[in-house]
């Protein structure tokens, strides 16, 4: 095992949207700062739906070679055969590529980038991650955890997200070319949906669920996309195929000693749609400022603040989305009654 004696600041764990944000905005202080990730590149596998709704952008710009389509219409397709269509305007957007350039944005002011390295745990002050097989020990100021809704970071202040559901998502071509998404609430898919993003020339068909194991999830996903194959939605052949955990409890520990967490590894993840990137940004944005106000200024209490900023732009929202989620869960059997009360698109899900 090696040591480095370093003048790293702050450790950011996970070079995702929200630690890659976290890097940036601990940097632009010009503090240093160190983003690793365990995977050998930035971006891959893709892990997401790819849509992002353009009200939830909130100044964040995307490049318009990372945009693969605009989206302007959000069709819902609910158990008592209706279809409602609503404007939603948004990007269908090229994740992988959209990763990667937040990353090179953090490079550009210094931020040091380690791949292939994976962190294992604290233990008296000390960060001990492995490079390809190499243990190495680090003592930062700060870490922040962007490292997904397992998070080695949040289990090592001994948080772990309480509720996860199943995602599920094949890419296939898509028959014709079309700027609506397509939502399918539907009772096979307790605690959660199905949808059909489209890209260009292909779709991301998926579905998430609570409750089932993954060669189940993949079963049911299979019927939900042979139905839209004979309905002449999409080809048949599989370009690509995903899972992973999507965390729906909403945030959780914010910081801890000298510990933040950020993203999908806070829980900063809608409840309901599942939407997690815009807030993988801010989440990621508001705790790099903090770290890097904390540190420039040796105040750890500046920290706390961290929680009531997020709190204020975003508590009322987070706090009916939970409330949304368990009286659904509570009535999935009445879902055709109660499908307007459940999902942000209809007014009735503001009525309180």
């Amino acid at each position: 095992m090696s040591s480095i004696d370093s003048d790293i600041l702050v450790l950011v764990v996970g070079a995702g949207p929200s630690g890659a944000t976290a890097a940036y905005y601990s940097g632009r202080s010009g503090i240093s700062v160190l983003l690793i990730d365990k995977k050998a590149r930035v971006g891959s596998p893709v892990r997401c739906g790819e849509f992002i709704p353009r009200p939830l952008l909130r100044g964040l710009e995307l490049d318009e070679a990372i945009i693969m389509q605009r989206i302007e219409t959000m069709l819902i397709h609910t158990p008592d055969k209706k279809t409602h269509r609503f404007y939603a305007p948004g990007y269908m957007i090229d994740r992988g590529s959209f990763d990667q350039a937040l990353v090179e944005k953090a490079k550009k002011i210094g931020i040091q980038v380690w791949l292939n390295t994976e962190f294992k745990k604290i233990d008296r002050g000390a960060v001990y991650i492995d490079q390809e097989g190499q243990e190495i020990s680090i003592k930062p100021k700060l870490i922040i955890g962007g490292d997904g809704p397992n998070s080695r970071v949040g289990g090592s202040i001994n948080y772990r997200n309480p509720e996860l559901i199943l995602g599920v998502q094949r890419s296939y071509p898509l028959a014709q070319q079309q700027d609506a998404i397509e939502i399918f609430i539907d009772p096979q898919f307790y605690g959660g949906y199905g949808w059909l993003f489209p890209k260009r020339d292909s779709a991301n068909v998926g579905i998430s669920i609570k409750g089932m194991g993954l060669r189940k999830a993949k079963e049911l996903l299979s019927r939900f996309t042979s139905d839209l194959i004979a309905n002449g939605k999409i080809g048949e052949k599989v370009i690509a195929e995903t899972s992973g955990l999507i965390p729906v409890n909403g945030p959780g520990i914010f910081h801890k000693d000298n510990i933040l967490l950020c993203g999908d590894a806070l829980g900063a993840v809608h409840p309901i749609t599942g939407s997690g990137i815009p807030f993988a940004i801010e989440t990621g944005r508001i705790a790099g400022r903090y770290a890097a106000a904390a540190i420039t200024g040796n105040d750890p209490a500046i920290l706390s603040r961290y929680e009531t900023t997020w709190q204020k732009g975003f508590q009322n929202e987070f706090e009916r989305a939970k409330r949304r989620r368990r009286f659904m869960e509570e009535n999935w059997a009445d879902l055709s009654r109660i499908y307007k009360r459940i999902w942000p698109s209809f007014r009735e899900y503001y009525d309180d």
